[in-house]
């Protein structure tokens, strides 16, 4: 049989910011069983936005454009989805009194939604622009765009005012014309609502809503939000910055949810030295736009807050308020995702009012929030600091209380902050990505395990990674990242923490890389991973100035890998803080390897409670056997560890080595005297230090990444004293 192979078809474009929302996956819509409700069939179509120079002109001129895909199905070829022709959305701008033909453009967002009268997808794109100095007259800000593409029977239609062009509404102006660190506009889908942001240096994050409608309408209200207490006399700079929402709330299969989540980095010159990521929630009071978060908070010892004065705003990338005011590491673009989890009252599915009487699936929030970190280091002898990187997540859970058919908040639960970084110091990781990937469930009522999803696929995370070559000589020190071997990997999440001992991640692409986005959608489905596409730029060589477009690279449903040796994932159960924290991965005896694992959890949402005590499957210990820790950080002191006897509970205490922060150690200790008896190895938290989940990013063949104890007769004489 002759074999065609079918590869998306050429695309160039800027994809920057990747906390942006550039690619949607809407499915076709159809009527269950010809009459009934709007159901969702397995034929897809993609809508991508981006920016570029617009051609013809040297300038350095960018618009914004459009393109969408053609349909497609399971049953076919969807790993290479064919773009059709783009529009420009930019071409023609009302604002300042007057028609704009020539305002520079850039960096937009885009949701895509289903209209059930018009049977119109609309996509809503947002974006920012500059406007040229004309008349005489310069221009100190920005302006931000919402334009409306409309796709009826396959045809793609720009709204176009009567006798005239215009394709783009303004929403609001910005003080300041930095479209890269400004502006930067998202938009959200609700029920009956689209959610609206963007960053002003003056106000803070704007966040405003509107209901949709096929043709640009202005804001119904608009608030600015912001972490800085500017009563505090010596508050005088905002920096509230990168904003981002859930791309789409959990409306689409009739749950009716009109909130979505906000994050955003800020910094000020008083109380928040350097960029922290913030979380609030927005929803509409009386047709007014409000934010928030539920007033019952679940504090947990080990996990920890930090709220604003009004409790509206907490702080994610830390759990300690000393460390806002100092000067340690820097957390930007933020993304944030909204699981969207089985939200049918069902209860032969999930039989939710046991385990939260008078609540439903539909009454609960649980968002995802991740984001870059980076924290400049000096190691010994080296007069130049180096970046250390990883990539942060944090979850929130919100219960609402359904009053009058709306949705109240109610109680609010934080997670712990989970580190994912790489097990050497010469590499960067940046820029992630998160999108829904498929479900999962256990049907059944005699547990609330049909609550919730199981996939081991339930997200899909990307992020960017980048080799840095780091040389020391006697009287020289440097550093450089080599942007032309970076790589987008792939992986696959869940929210129930921990994931196996070993988690494989896909290595997409290597090259100029940047700028991964995944296809955002409002429902999640068993199985469902047609929708699944990714986009991203990859350049020919570095950047130039001005810059020719750069390819946009589409990879395909199963996230096949293209290159690279095989990597994992590890995971490691840590306690601490960012500047000094331990944990341990793994013990191994025999050759066999005994992960550590949380106790059984009897309530939905374990990720959100920290685990008291964690510990090993049994294990049988002779007259001699060697037990082998994988472990990290620098603060041993801020756990406890020990072994525990199976037939008397009798525990020895274990004794661990420091070692580094974001590096493995390995570590021997001798075992005498077991006397055939079952044993397991424990930890917990010691004086309430704060879980923190950590995965290490290693390769196949980890030897190169452990630093070996320094203790080689490090032993444990079971036969001999012990406590109880």
């Amino acid at each position: 049989m002759k074999v065609e192979i079918l590869r998306s078809n050429d695309v160039a474009g800027e994809l920057a910011h990747s906390n942006q929302t550039k690619l949607t996956a809407h499915a076709l819509m159809r009527r269950e069983n010809g009459t009934g409700p709007w159901i969702e069939s397995d034929t897809i179509v993609q809508y991508m936005t981006y920016h570029k120079q617009i051609p013809g002109n040297d300038t350095g001129w960018t618009g914004v454009y459009f393109r969408k895909s053609k349909p497609a199905s399971k049953k076919m070829n969807t790993a290479a989805p064919q773009w059709e022709e783009e529009y420009l959305l930019s071409d023609s701008l009302f604002h300042t009194a007057r028609w704009n033909t020539h305002d520079t453009c850039a960096y937009p967002s885009i949701v895509t939604r289903f209209d059930s009268v018009s049977l119109e997808y609309r996509s809503h794109v947002v974006f920012a622009c500059n406007v040229d100095t004309l008349f005489g007259k310069s221009y100190d800000q920005q302006y931000i765009f919402e334009s409306v593409v409309r796709v009826s029977e396959d045809t793609a239609m720009v709204r176009a005012k009567t006798g005239c062009k215009e394709f783009g509404r303004v929403m609001d102006s910005v003080s300041n014309r930095n479209m890269r660190d400004w502006g930067t506009p998202m938009v959200n889908a609700s029920d009956t609502a689209n959610f609206y942001c963007w960053a002003d240096p003056d106000i803070g994050i704007i966040a405003g809503w509107k209901k949709p409608d096929s043709i640009p309408v202005p804001l119904v209200t608009q608030i600015g939000i912001h972490w800085t207490d500017l009563t505090n006399v010596d508050c005088h700079i905002i920096n509230a910055q990168h904003p981002s929402m859930n791309a789409y709330s959990r409306y689409i299969e009739g749950e009716g949810e009109s909130d979505c989540a906000l994050v955003w980095q800020e910094k000020n010159d008083c109380t928040v030295a350097i960029e922290h990521i913030f979380y609030t929630r927005l929803r509409i009071e009386n047709g007014q736009i409000v934010h928030g978060l539920s007033p019952h908070y679940g504090a947990d010892p080990m996990v920890g807050g930090v709220f604003n004065t009004d409790s509206s705003i907490v702080c994610m990338s830390t759990t300690n308020v000393d460390i806002l005011d100092s000067v340690s590491a820097s957390h930007k673009y933020p993304v944030v995702y909204r699981e969207l989890f089985n939200a049918d009252s069902d209860t032969l599915v999930c039989n939710f009012n046991t385990w939260y009487p008078g609540h439903f699936p539909t009454d609960v929030r649980f968002d995802g929030v991740f984001w870059q970190y980076e924290k400049l280091v000096t190691p010994d002898t080296n007069p130049i600091p180096i970046p250390l990187t990883n990539i942060s997540v944090r979850w929130i859970w919100q219960r609402d209380t359904v009053i009058s058919g709306g949705f109240v908040p109610d109680t609010i639960r934080l997670g712990w902050i989970g580190i994912l970084w790489s097990h050497q110091e010469s590499s960067v990781l940046d820029q992630p990505v998160v999108s829904a990937g498929e479900a999962y469930y256990y049907p059944t009522t005699e547990n609330w395990s049909g609550c919730v999803n199981y996939s081991d696929r339930v997200m899909n995370l990307n992020f960017r990674w980048r080799p840095m070559y780091i040389e020391k000589t006697p009287l020289t020190w440097n550093h450089w990242i080599y942007d032309s071997l970076a790589e987008i990997l792939h992986l696959p999440q869940t929210h129930q923490y921990p994931h196996a001992p070993y988690i494989p991640i896909s290595i997409v692409d290597k090259g100029y890389l940047s700028n991964a986005h995944l296809a955002e959608r409002g429902t999640l489905q068993i199985n469902d991973w047609q929708r699944n596409h990714r986009i991203y730029n990859k350049r020919s060589g570095p950047e130039t100035t001005p810059e020719p477009p750069p390819p946009i690279r589409t990879s395909g449903q199963y996230f096949f890998k293209t290159a690279g040796e095989e990597t994992i994932a590890r995971q490691i159960h840590s306690f601490g803080d960012d500047l000094s924290s331990f944990g341990i991965a793994m013990v191994e005896v025999r050759d066999k390897e005994y992960p550590i694992v949380h106790k059984p959890s009897t309530i939905p949402y374990p990720i959100l409670i920290a685990p008291d005590t964690l510990s090993t499957n049994w294990f049988t210990v002779d007259y001699f056997e060697e037990l082998r820790l994988i472990t990290a950080g620098n603060a041993p002191e801020k756990l406890n560890a020990f072994l525990e006897r199976r037939s008397d509970g009798a525990v020895w205490e274990v004794t661990c080595n420091s070692g580094e922060q974001m590096k493995l150690s390995d570590e021997q200790i001798d075992l005498y005297d077991g006397n055939n008896d079952e044993y397991r190895f424990r930890v917990y938290s010691h004086e309430g230090a704060s879980y923190r989940p950590e995965t290490a990013i290693t390769s196949e063949n980890e030897v190169s990444s452990f630093k070996s104890s320094q203790l080689t007769n490090k032993s444990i004489n079971l036969g001999g004293v012990f406590k109880r």
